[in-house]
């Protein structure tokens, strides 16, 4: 993360420059729903949730709430 945003920032910046805001945003709109529907096609987060699926709460293991005093 720390990484991919400053590269994100400067190809913006660069397509901007080169393409013009209006060719810029609908480019990343077509990106943003391509991996839209990548991520609702896909095997894996079907498999997501099959996971989720399968778990009762009971086999959830979470760690008890304490408050501090102070």
């Amino acid at each position: 993360m720390p990484v991919a945003t400053p590269i994100g920032v400067l190809v913006t910046g660069l397509l901007i420059d080169g393409l013009g805001l209006h060719q810029t945003l609908l480019l990343t709109t077509a990106g943003a729903a391509l991996i839209g529907a990548t991520v609702l096609t896909s095997k894996s987060t079907e498999h997501f949730d099959a996971i989720e699926a399968t778990q009762s709460p009971s086999t959830v293991r979470t760690a008890p709430v304490t408050a501090g005093r102070g």
